[in-house]
């Protein structure tokens, strides 16, 4: 049965309740992954409140909180702590991080990079692995599933001496997601959400002592959908790449002073390829790559009474090379060859001061400023983050929390760098015609979140409920270029209810809504005349709602221990309210705004540990039961698409 778990270390560095922690925090242990048939981040993170996980023409998308954006830019993927993030259009939520090496995710709702560097912005996700003592290996097929393989291994002398070792690789079939009149070279083909080789996701990791390290080799590879405008010819591969090497030392000098002093280095690459068989094709082609450094030197000071101080320096260096893009049109008239439009390296410092006081039993004041310059924008601009909370338990069984965290992002090196795409750079004979639109991004995206939550136990029951108001500035778009379009603001309420009823059963079910709007600065770069549509990249409908976010969501689900090592876990996923544009022939009227409603999918999966006594478990996991592939809202594309059908995965887990 599902195990409670009363501690979290994402917000703050140390571990802490998630009562008590100033943000919302879900986490989700090993037992409950494994028991409801949780696979890949994407399942993962749409049974989240709050967010929602669809697929635009790319890649599959997180939207926190109604801020759906074109890329996965907007939120921060850990591992163990330690940023793991890509350059440009990341696809995380679908391999090969399948979660096998996992022992629990972390996931905070919102502003939460107070100790992160100014690259996070909606909602940080923390991937804490695996420590073993011997060898595990877990095999998975199923209908959409061709395989997956992950190799564990490791071995601990001592808690403070270990080193551990996984290797994962997968394969997935496609879907047949387009509209024929849509994307006809796209329909009735099952390419959507294919994952294809080489891809892998290893993790070599350990401790000695007070010293840290951690080497990351993370590869996926999918198809490139709109290379030719989606034709059957169509040979176009997109690759996402993560080579990282981190090494961290904790050293106590006294009983209440603690330095931590860390270093990561970290290759990052993303490209969009073809193979056009010495064809000259309709596609644009994409390469990004960059050698990262990063530093910190910290101290956590405990000295004064009921008091935790952390305070720090963070810097890094970004050397960005290999960043081109070429437009092989068929038409000499407007064809670009290899260009570069990124060829600046650029350096980032930031500061942090935070101080954890526990005033008495029941009141907890937390108070965190910190400060961030990036030489990716121009000038010499200083731009502050802060973090704060007043936290009050009356009782054990209630706990409020009044909640202030204020989150700076900056703009990429692509989305901030171009010396090509851009109004300011119309004289350039290289700016495609499509990449004219708006300047590119000078300042960073700033999200503010004002958060009130109440949690009650009732019984055996925790609900949680949520009440925010969020106000993002500065808006980063997915135009090319990308461009601060727009401040979005918003409210909204999520609800969290987790009752065990016995022993052997146990309920759970959460619940959100958000009715938040981004403003444009200009509608007439960054969006359609009001009432239609645009053609390139429909962000946002008449209602000033960004294209592809849920204005409700909803899961329910159940944990039925059946018998001794049988666990049954069955849920419902619900969205509607959905923003979304559905393409029409120009014959018929063009595109329009559409709002989807009421979307229902049911999961379930079948959990059999210690097969007959043995080191073996089985688990048998189902997505979409019901097969619903009625159209849902994509993020970007100007059209519907047809989700996932059933997907049925069987996996057996051997420990040695």
């Amino acid at each position: 049965m599902q195990t409670r778990v009363t501690t979290q270390s994402t917000l703050s560095r140390v571990d802490e309740r998630i009562d008590e922690a100033p943000g919302s925090v879900y986490v989700y242990p090993r037992s409950v992954i494994q028991e409801r048939g949780y696979r890949s981040l994407g399942e993962l993170l749409q049974t989240v409140p709050g967010f929602t996980v669809f697929h635009r023409d790319l890649q599959f998308v997180v939207g926190v909180r109604g801020l759906n954006a074109n890329d996965n830019d907007k939120i921060s993927l850990l591992v163990n702590g330690q940023r793991v993030l890509g350059l440009h259009e990341q696809d995380f939520l679908n391999g090969p991080i399948n979660l096998d090496n996992v022992e629990r995710v972390e996931v905070v709702v919102g502003p939460s990079a107070f100790f992160q560097p100014a690259d996070t912005l909606t909602g940080t996700v923390n991937i804490i692995t695996k420590n073993l003592n011997g060898t595990e290996g877990i095999v998975a097929a199923g209908n959409d599933l061709k395989y997956s393989a992950t190799l564990l291994t490791g071995h601990q002398w001592a808690p403070d001496k270990f080193l551990n070792f996984s290797f994962t690789t997968e394969a997935k079939r496609g879907f047949d997601a387009w509209n024929r009149d849509f994307q006809p070279g796209l329909a009735g083909r099952r390419v959507t959400g294919e994952l294809d080789q080489p891809n892998y996701f290893s993790i070599l990791n350990g401790q000695y002592g007070e010293l840290t390290a951690q080497v990351i080799a993370y590869r996926s590879t999918w198809p490139e959908l709109h290379i030719e405008n989606a034709s059957p010819k169509n040979q176009g591969v997109m690759s996402e790449q993560f080579y990282s090497i981190f090494v961290k030392d904790e050293h106590p000098w006294s009983d209440t002073l603690t330095s931590v002093v860390k270093f990561d280095v970290a290759l990052k690459a993303q490209t969009r390829l073809n193979e056009p068989e010495g064809r000259q094709i309709d596609s644009v082609e994409q390469s990004v790559h960059q050698w990262t450094y990063e530093g910190e030197i910290g101290l956590r000071y405990t000295g004064f009474q009921h008091q935790l101080i952390q305070a720090g320096v963070q810097a890094s260096y970004d050397h960005n090379f290999d960043t081109s893009f070429s437009f092989n049109n068929t038409n000499p008239a407007v064809h670009t060859p290899k260009t570069t439009f990124v060829d600046e390296d650029t350096a980032a410092v930031g500061f942090y001061l935070d101080d954890t006081i526990q005033v008495t039993k029941w009141l907890k004041l937390i108070e965190g400023i910190r400060i961030d310059e990036n030489g990716r924008l121009r000038g010499d601009h200083w731009f502050p983050g802060a973090r704060s909370a007043i936290i009050i338990e009356p009782t054990a069984n209630w706990i409020t929390k009044l909640i202030y965290n204020r989150s700076a992002r900056m703009p990429s090196a692509v989305e901030a760098l171009n010396q090509v795409f851009g109004s300011e750079h119309l004289d350039n004979p290289r700016n495609p015609f499509f990449a004219q639109l708006s300047p590119q991004a000078q300042e960073p995206e700033i999200l503010s979140t004002f958060e009130l939550q109440e949690i009650f136990y009732l019984g055996r029951a925790r609900v949680g409920a949520s009440v925010y108001h969020q106000e993002l500035e500065n808006f980063i778009t997915w135009f090319q270029p990308h461009s601060n379009g727009g401040n979005f603001r918003g409210n909204g309420v999520e609800l969290n209810i987790q009752a065990p009823l016995g022993p052997q059963f146990a309920i759970w079910a959460n619940g959100s809504w958000n009715d938040s709007v981004l403003h444009l600065f200009h509608p007439e770069l960054f969006g359609p005349p009001r009432g239609q549509t645009e053609g390139f990249h429909a962000n946002v409908n008449p209602e000033s709602r960004i294209i592809g976010s849920a204005q409700y969501t909803a899961n329910v689900g159940f944990d039925w221990k059946i018998m001794d090592h049988l666990t049954f876990s069955p849920s419902v996923r619900y969205f509607t309210e959905q923003a979304a544009v559905d393409f029409r022939p120009t014959d018929q009227g063009g595109p329009v705004f559409t709002t989807i409603r009421n979307r229902y999918y049911l999961d379930a999966a079948l959990a059999w540990d210690h097969v007959f006594g043995r080191d073996m478990d089985i688990r048998l996991s189902g997505h979409n039961l019901l097969d619903n592939r009625k159209p849902v809202g994509a993020q970007i594309e100007g059209d519907t698409i047809r989700p996932r059908g059933i997907e049925g995965i069987l996996t057996i887990d051997f420990r040695f």
